[in-house]
C-alpha cells in the first residue's frame, strides 16, 4: 500500500536492534516491582503493629536497617 512503512524498512531494523536489551531490562523492572512490594507489605505491617502512619513506618524500617547494618529488604525477607 502506498505509504505505508515496508516491513523491511529502515524502522524495523531500529526496532529489531533495540529489543536486544529488553530481557534484561524487563528482569531488572520486575526485580524492582519485587523489591518495591515486599518494602511495602513490611511498612504496612509495621504500620499497623506500631500504630504509626506508613511514612513513619518507612522511616522505621530504614531506622532499624541502619541500626542493624541490613537492608530493609533483608529485613522484610527476615521477619515475614
Amino acid at each position: 500500500m502506498p505509504g505505508s512503512p515496508s516491513p523491511t524498512g529502515p524502522s524495523d531494523h531500529a526496532d529489531h536492534a533495540g529489543r536486544t536489551g529488553f530481557p534484561d531490562e524487563i528482569r531488572r523492572l520486575r526485580a524492582r516491582l519485587a523489591r518495591s512490594h515486599l518494602l511495602d507489605l513490611a511498612t504496612g505491617v509495621l504500620a499497623a503493629q506500631l500504630r504509626l502512619s506508613p511514612a513513619e513506618a518507612a522511616e522505621h524500617l530504614d531506622a532499624l536497617a541502619d541500626a542493624t547494618g541490613l537492608t530493609a529488604e533483608d529485613l522484610a525477607v527476615r521477619h515475614a
